[in-house]
């Protein structure tokens, strides 16, 4: 059965993603949604290259490359590095930057979080080749860079399974979220706010109440004390006007993240 390409797109689209940039010590740069984490020990990651693309075969050529993880606010330095036929040289004249101590890669100065590595496998994949990388550097936020023994690998949290505890909200994500591409367009995060209260069951102890921001107590579900979540429900908004979905629906649990 033949996949129509349209149709693939449109639903891969609705998987959303993170955007990085890869750089290279040569001056390559290049946009990129197709990155993730691989592996904690030792700290792998990989991002897809489109092998007609010239940073494809500078980044094989290389075999090292840094990821800067673009903030909520860096939406035209990945429309630049993105666009096809730019020129090569002074391509990150516009853009803050420094050397990465261990690659010598360039770093995005408002990147949310960075990472240097070495390429330790290409793999064919149609028309991309999969990169994989291991990690000898990486900063985050307020974070100086340091080796991977050093600090929490790509996709570690500082505190899992954390419970939001009575009365409180979610924790505050801070002033400056991540840049996301869902549904072909550059969107942005932002908490949709809860209050959790506890109530009492005379046959099943302590339980939470989770109340979600547009559906007020009458459509509460009562949780277990350890399926409450401190993150939060997160709203995906579009930086184009925004188009009502409605109320929200009173489901089997909380209600989930909804896209703009």
């Amino acid at each position: 059965m033949t996949v129509d390409q349209a149709s693939f797109r449109r639903a891969a689209g609705q998987f959303a993603s993170g955007i990085v940039v890869i750089t290279t010590r040569s001056g390559h740069a290049m946009t990129v949604s197709a990155f993730t984490s691989v592996s904690l020990d030792p700290p792998l990651v990989l991002f897809c290259a489109e092998k007609i693309a010239r940073f494809h075969d500078a980044v094989l050529a290389e075999g090292a490359w840094a990821v800067s993880i673009l903030a909520e606010d860096d939406e035209k330095t990945a429309r630049w590095l993105a666009l096809r036929g730019r020129p090569l040289d002074g391509q990150l004249d516009g853009v803050a930057h420094h050397p990465g101590p261990a690659t010598g890669a360039p770093l995005l100065d408002d990147a949310l979080a960075v990472l240097e590595c070495r390429t330790t496998a290409v793999h064919d994949a149609g028309d991309h080749s999969i990169v994989v990388g291991q990690v000898e550097a990486v900063a985050g936020p307020d974070q100086p860079v340091t080796g991977p023994d050093e600090a929490p690998a790509p996709g570690e949290t500082s505190a899992p399974g954390e419970t939001v505890a009575p009365g409180e909200t979610s924790a505050d994500p801070g002033p400056r979220g991540p840049l996301v591409h869902y549904s072909g367009a550059y969107r942005r995060l932002r908490p949709l706010p809860r209050t959790a209260q506890r109530t009492r069951e005379h046959d099943h102890g302590p339980k939470w109440t989770v109340f979600g921001q547009n559906d007020p107590r009458s459509c509460g579900r009562r949780l277990d004390r350890h399926r409450v979540r401190p993150a939060g429900q997160m709203l995906f908004r579009s930086r184009r006007p925004a188009v009502s979905a409605g109320p929200a629906r009173c489901g089997p649990g909380p209600s989930r993240g909804r896209f703009r």
